[in-house]
């Protein structure tokens, strides 16, 4: 599992978003972890609801290639979706088909922060060496 991922990405946004982050989950394709469920968050959501939303993280993950494959070569492998709602801010980092990372975060973070993305994407990036 992308653990070592999950750890650096928790330790990157409990630094930079001041309380903003919601969760992480690393997955598999016949498994999953809930790295980090804050409080608040963990009391709206059934377990049925985490597992719903991972089996989505996956399904993302397998459309990775096909996402590569719609862009000239310089897009180079795609890292990390991102889903914007109203109040959350979703993001899958895709080591593999069907094997990732997902965090999500308030979305207020992303007002707050400036490169939060980019510089996300570095510590997601920085594992798959």
């Amino acid at each position: 599992m992308a653990t070592k991922m999950a750890r650096r990405l928790k330790q990157f946004f409990e630094e930079r978003t001041a309380g903003g982050l919601r969760s992480i989950v690393v997955y598999e394709e016949d498994e999953f972890e809930v790295s980090y469920l804050r409080d608040d968050v963990a009391a709206e959501y059934t377990e049925r609801e985490v597992a719903a939303a991972v089996d989505d993280a996956r399904t993302e993950s397998l459309m990775a290639p096909v996402y590569g494959d719609l862009y000239t070569d310089d897009h180079d492998d795609l890292i990390c979706t991102i889903k914007v709602f109203p109040s959350v801010v979703e993001m899958n980092f895709v080591r593999s088909s069907a094997e990732g990372v997902a965090v999500a975060l308030d979305a207020g973070v992303l007002e707050a922060s400036d490169g939060l993305v980019t510089e996300a994407r570095a510590v997601a990036a920085d594992d798959q060496i």
